[in-house]
């Protein structure tokens, strides 16, 4: 199987080619003929499938797709090009449980096979910024007073002393640290020092936030597991790259998570689903991932005009009053916000082409969102 090093080879020297002509020649075209060479149908009346046939044809269209596709390096502006036989030995050689926590609270986390009657795991919690350090105290010690927790996802903080957590910043080091602080004491005073934090570090924005606070002085374990995001859709950036080169050195356990945004150039949901499962594949390369965390968007973007609301990521880019907030089906996760529309539309790599930078940076834009 192909290691690490060489998906960076294949990041710095793969075909060189516009993110426009990629999204709109390769990954779009390539979807299209695979929805309609597999012939595969949402069916709202029926959302939990169990068809065995159904689930092979979405696994082989995902194979396809990441096969043909591949991953798109937006730092280098070049494919990440991988055949079908290095896909699929990525998958036959996927890594297996693996054990977190610590104590009494150590669990192994193993995969689960159709209609298996082990019971799952449960992890409870989520990343979504807190308004507070004390918020961020308490939502943490309750999650360890679940019972039936296994694991937990701490939230990430805004502010240090009325301070913002800015990527890239001295103080998203120092807001990472401190989150992971707070977490540690908020598990003890629930009573399970040992459980596990499954989302490190959701304060940290950048690589060198999350290297900073992977220190085990600031609490931090082996027993855990860190985030690592790709970019919708089917694309990477050294950010995330340099994440894995440092967290794999010491073989942390590291979640690769997708969000591919339903709607849009996915347009439906049959489109969304074989991209999640080349997300799937994609992690055994480009993350080297334990787990994975599939987090579909429905394509409804919001502008507001707000005030004082809560931005994910824990980070706000420094110099600004915030004004515009632009959400994807979760208002507040992984959004940003700024007074700065053309600033906040590029930075979040729309582009001015596409009907969405044109809608939302219409001056009669009305906020009320558009699909597809």
């Amino acid at each position: 199987m192909i290691d690490f090093l060489e998906v960076c080879r294949r990041a710095l020297s793969g075909p060189l080619m516009p993110e426009k002509k990629f999204d709109l020649e390769q990954f779009y075209p390539a979807l299209t003929q695979i929805v309609k060479k597999y012939g595969i149908q949402y069916d709202k009346e029926n959302p939990v499938n169990q068809d065995d046939a159904l689930a092979d044809a979405i696994y082989e269209a995902a194979v396809d797709l990441l096969a043909e596709v591949g991953v798109y390096c937006l730092d280098t502006q070049r494919v990440i090009q991988f055949n079908r036989e290095e896909v699929e030995e990525a998958i036959h050689q996927a890594p297996g449980p693996c054990w977190f926590g610590e104590g009494h609270e150590r669990r192994l986390f193993k995969p689960r096979k159709p209609d298996d009657l082990t019971p799952s795991w449960c992890h409870v919690g989520s990343g979504v910024a807190t308004s507070s350090e004390e918020i961020a105290f308490r939502t943490v010690e309750g999650y360890a007073r679940i019972s039936e927790a296994d694991s937990v996802a701490v939230p990430s903080i805004l502010y240090l002393r009325q301070t913002p957590v800015t990527s890239g910043s001295p103080v998203e080091l120092l807001g990472a640290i401190q989150a992971n602080t707070l977490a540690r004491q908020a598990l003890q005073q629930g009573g399970r020092p040992g459980l596990p934090i499954l989302n490190f570090n959701s304060t940290a924005a950048s690589a060198i936030g999350t290297i900073a606070a992977s220190r085990p002085d600031f609490g931090a374990r082996a027993s855990d597991g860190w985030i690592v995001g790709f970019i919708a859709e089917l694309k990477v950036d050294f950010g995330a790259l340099n994440k894995i080169a440092y967290l794999t050195s010491w073989n942390a356990s590291v979640g690769s998570q997708g969000a591919p945004i339903l709607g849009g150039i996915l347009w439906r949901p049959g489109g969304n689903r074989y991209n999640q499962c080349s997300l799937y594949h994609c992690r055994h390369f480009a993350h080297e991932g334990f787990i994975s965390i599939d987090i579909p968007y429905g394509h409804k973007p919001v502008l507001l005009d707000i005030t004082e609301s809560l931005v994910g990521g824990g980070c706000q880019q420094p110099g600004y009053q915030p004004k515009y907030l632009l959400s994807h089906y979760q208002p507040g996760l992984y959004s940003w916000r700024t007074d700065d529309r053309e600033l906040f539309l590029r930075s979040n790599r729309l582009s001015p082409d596409s009907n969405l930078f044109r809608l939302i940076s219409s001056d009669t834009y009305t906020g009320q969102g558009t699909e597809g």
